[in-house]
């Protein structure tokens, strides 16, 4: 399907669309209240706003696709209607099927699947009032994916001077250029980084076609690949070129003028992780710079190396053995060493839990993908737990309120991002239409369907957090993560 790009002024004008005046009125029923996204003025009155009790994607939805609006309220109504907003004419009637709750509230739910006219409408729902506008358009998700990936090339350090430590009262001064912010510091944490490249590599495995643009051609190399590049130029700076141990990472002091940045010491965690993702990458990247492709594993296999030189057991660190697993399983797919296949398969023995364990499941996606010789008996196991836990997250997705697990705190976003990575994974390996509806619900819950009714893309356009601790873009690895996420929405539309 050709993809056309839509504007998000949407999402700009849905405070002007909000819940008083035209959009509510009397017959609303009362909810929680309702913060704004802005600093509002200190006034000597308080205006009372109320939450929409009919929730809807406030971006939008696509006219093929599945759409459902959820109603909430001590009192439903048995009926909704959809109406235009230009016209003020009513283009759809349904009915409310209503569903009681455990704390006593009832949540309804209507299908409006069968309207596929593109236009902009909103959902009447008698004594509940009305809800927000939204379009309904084939290219409605199309300017939220490029947003997104514009997002991680403004997260990039510029040119920074950094304070190296040996561990002694000598120190130097190094010049580092590029690098992700890992959290709201200003820090950038390696293997923080370099779980966000493994997210974000593996997205590109799965749906490859959902990160071109327009005519792009799949020889033409992608901008994601292009920004992930410029984090692997990064890391080779942080790794050690006698030893190939990689430093901690960059901690940044902010509250001196200018900032100070100090070099975090070699971790066995920062080099497993920088093993594992410089790998991938290699993997992948072969087809656009071979030379380079071969530079990477280089390095991943001398940080290996440097790992398997430490006096104890790295694997029996307590949080290391994921992360071994999984740059034992990119060396071993990029190389195709038999050294790394028997660490894999000392691994295996002991046991792995895909899902439950972000670096376990990269490498058991790894581990399933790879043409090099496998153990079958091995692959069925982790086949057989990795479908299991995405049909357990599905299962509960579906019985949700909201369509999942999300909460009236909107505290556990990470966790449901997370979970949409692994039905991405799933469906790649064994295709499940149910799982393509659980993970676009997910869409509809960060972009208006839940407790709090808030798109946790804010008035600028998908570059901003809705709330603090609910990360979905300002956080590194959860903003990967739905990139993951919009890659599998997106993936037949390209």
């Amino acid at each position: 399907m050709k993809r056309r790009v839509i504007s998000v002024f949407i999402c700009i004008m849905l405070p002007f669309s909000g819940c008083t005046g035209k959009g509510y009125g009397p017959g609303s029923n009362d909810g929680p209240e309702f913060s704004s996204l802005h600093p509002t003025p200190e006034l000597t009155y308080e205006v009372p706003v109320s939450m929409p009790n009919i929730l809807i994607n406030q971006i939008g939805y696509t006219p093929s696709g599945e759409k459902t609006v959820i109603f909430r309220g001590a009192r439903l109504p048995d009926s909704f209607e959809i109406i235009d907003e230009e016209t003020g004419e009513t283009v759809y009637n349904g009915t409310v099927r209503q569903k009681p709750e455990a704390d006593g509230s009832l949540m309804g739910y209507g299908d409006f699947t069968d309207l596929t006219e593109e236009g902009t409408y909103y959902v009447r729902g008698g004594i509940l009032g009305r809800s927000y506008n939204f379009a309904l358009s084939d290219a409605v998700y199309d300017e939220l994916f490029p947003a997104s990936l514009a997002l991680l090339k403004r997260r990039q350090e510029k040119k920074i001077n950094v304070i190296l430590s040996a561990g002694t009262n000598e120190t130097e001064e190094k010049i580092l250029q590029g690098g992700w912010f890992t959290d709201s510091f200003d820090n950038q944490n390696v293997k923080t980084a370099c779980e966000a490249v493994m997210v974000l590599l593996t997205a590109y495995e799965l749906y490859p076609s959902a990160f071109l643009s327009g005519s792009d051609s799949a020889a033409k190399e992608p901008e994601i690949l292009k920004l992930i590049r410029s984090q692997m130029e990064w890391l080779m700076f942080l790794q050690e070129e006698k030893s190939g141990g990689v430093y901690g990472g960059i901690r940044a002091d902010t509250q001196e003028n200018p900032a100070v940045y100090q070099m975090e010491p070699v971790s066995l965690e920062a080099s497993a992780g920088f093993a594992a993702a410089m790998a991938k990458f290699s993997y992948i990247y072969q087809s656009f710079d071979q030379k380079y492709a071969a530079e990477c594993l280089k390095a991943a296999d001398l940080a290996w190396k440097y790992i398997d030189r430490q006096p104890d057991a790295p694997e029996e660190t307590e949080g290391i053995a994921g992360i071994l697993f999984s740059a034992a399983a990119e060396l071993y797919r990029a190389s195709g060493r038999q050294a790394y296949h028997t660490k894999l398969r000392s691994f295996l023995e002991k046991g792995v839990d895909p899902g439950n364990i972000t670096w376990d499941t990269f490498g058991v996606f790894t581990y399933l993908s790879t043409r090099k010789p496998v153990n079958k008996e091995y692959c069925g196991v982790i086949m057989k737990q990795l479908m299991n836990y995405a049909e357990e997250v599905s299962l509960r997705a579906r019985e949700g309120a909201y369509f999942t697990e999300g909460n009236k705190d909107l505290d556990n976003t990470k966790d449901l991002l997370w979970n949409m990575v692994i039905l991405s994974i799933a469906d790649y390996v064994i295709t499940n239409h149910e799982y393509d509806t659980v993970i676009e619900n997910h869409l509809h819950y960060f972009l208006g369907c839940n407790p709090q009714a808030v798109c946790f893309l804010d008035a600028k356009g998908s570059d901003r957090l809705w709330k603090e601790g609910g990360a979905l873009q300002e956080d590194l690895l959860s903003g990967s993560c739905y990139i993951c996420m919009l890659s599998h929405i997106l993936k037949e539309d390209t």
